[in-house]
């Protein structure tokens, strides 16, 4: 394994989502009360921009009349910043963990991690299992025979990036590591919550915000990561999920749409751990068959499926997303700020835990 492969892989094992396609055209806010030039702006609100026959205009007064698309413009600098200095931090901390780790042992960070990683066998079982989960439904999808080394080699690199993820979670633990980093104020993501579901102690300090997918493999793993927390913090803790289906996850919308149905009846997170539990699975039929083993009112769900105000809620909380950054599923904000390795693990939501105030 070259220098560069470990590293890859490394990066894989500490951000493992599924990458939203392309961006999405985000639509304008109404632009608030004021929006005067402040100090942070970089010209002074008085500077002449613009001149013409008759009138002019400054600084100040172009980031007035547009001061929706300047503040978030501003908010998502900061996301971006933040989101940076988290992952670059992740980095320089592992980076530094590893290199004790592998210098106890006598070897280099490199043999060290390789060591780690080591190479999986991958058998033919396993390739089958996986094409008929995750591609065979495609329509476009290709015979087996032509994407069976792709498929071995993928697998071989997720066995890798999960050997060396729990190796890097060993490190960080044993060390007692706990990030400190602030963010800064302006960064922090705000989300309309109202009706969404949610798990935990309505009245946790601590608000945790998933988007997700439920076709993305690595959301359906995020979901004992969550269930941990909420044991970790039954009082302090509360999650609330939020929908980002992607474009190219053809039966994400349809399970999206059928979980906000079963939400109505209260039944939204035993929809959502059935599919998670057969995600190879998305059809129609095997939803519906899920929704009477839970009990629900079938026919009352079958016509909710059809009701646009139930995809409106969907595209609603999709929106929310594009506003706040996310980049790809699953995404998690606490308390508003993005967290950038993945899922929140216990140790990394206990500093917003143990926060005064």
């Amino acid at each position: 394994m070259t220098g560069k492969l470990l590293s890859t892989v490394l990066l894989g094992a500490l951000l493992a989502a599924c990458p939203k396609p392309a961006e999405t055209p985000r639509k304008d806010d109404p632009p608030p009360a004021g929006g005067a030039a402040t100090s942070d702006t970089r010209l002074p609100a008085s500077t002449v921009i613009a001149t013409w026959s008759g009138g002019q205009l400054t600084y100040g007064e172009l980031l007035e009349k547009k001061s929706s698309t300047f503040s978030k413009l501003k908010s998502k600098y900061y996301q971006d910043l933040h989101t940076t200095e988290q992952r670059e931090l992740e980095g320089v901390v592992v980076e530094m963990l590893v290199k004790k780790a592998a210098a106890a042992k006598g070897q280099s960070d490199e043999d060290y991690m390789k060591a780690i990683a080591g190479d999986p066998t991958v058998t033919e079982q396993q390739i089958a299992e996986f094409y008929e989960k995750n591609v065979k439904s495609s329509p476009q999808a290709p015979p087996l025979e032509a994407i069976r080394d792709r498929i071995r080699q993928y697998l071989q690199m997720s066995g890798q990036q999960e050997k060396m993820k729990a190796e890097i979670d060993r490190l960080k633990t044993e060390a007692q590591l706990t990030v400190t980093l602030p963010a800064p104020e302006s960064s922090l993501a705000k989300f309309d919550l109202n009706g969404r579901p949610m798990k935990g102690n309505k009245d946790a300090k601590v608000t945790i915000v998933e988007f997700s997918d439920f076709q993305c493999p690595y959301c359906s793993r995020a979901t004992p990561a969550v269930e941990a927390l909420l044991k970790a913090y039954p009082n302090d803790v509360k999650v609330y999920f939020l929908h980002y289906p992607l474009s190219f996850h053809e039966k994400a919308m349809p399970a999206a749409i059928a979980t906000e149905c079963a939400n109505r009846q209260n039944k939204f997170w035993e929809l959502h751990d059935k599919i998670f539990a057969d995600q190879g699975n998305l059809s129609d039929e095997q939803t519906a068959k899920f929704a009477a083993e839970l009990g629900l009112d079938v026919p009352k769900w079958t016509e909710c499926l059809k009701d646009p105000a139930v995809k409106a809620m969907v595209s609603a909380d999709m929106q929310q997303g594009e506003e706040a950054g996310v980049q790809g599923t699953p995404s998690f904000f606490i308390n508003g700020v993005q967290y950038s390795q993945g899922v929140p693990t216990v140790e990394a939501v206990k500093p917003f835990v143990d926060k005064k105030g």
